[in-house]
């Protein structure tokens, strides 16, 4: 079971807003565990104590938006920065 949560836990990492029912078709479709072997609450419980549960996650989701985001003005001119070395 822990190589089943390991997989499970790295498609939640690959994807945040991944449900858990998709984490477990995932996981049926490629083969690592039989259709209709794995239940979705067993897997919440073990995703929620290794700290991948919805309420984890959206730390993650905050994070991903918050380090991309762009610097810059909405016009030209707004911000103008200089930089003197020797003056007169």
């Amino acid at each position: 079971f822990d190589f089943l949560l390991e997989q499970a836990i790295q498609l939640r990492k690959e994807v945040p807003e991944r449900s858990v029912a998709q984490i477990i078709f995932i996981l049926e479709a490629e083969g690592f565990v039989a259709p209709g072997v794995l239940k979705r609450p067993t897997l919440e419980r073990h995703l929620y104590k290794a700290g991948f549960g919805r309420e984890h996650m959206q730390m993650y989701r905050e994070a991903r938006e918050s380090s991309s985001k762009r610097f810059c003005k909405p016009h030209r001119m707004m911000l103008i920065q200089g930089d003197i070395k020797y003056g007169p």
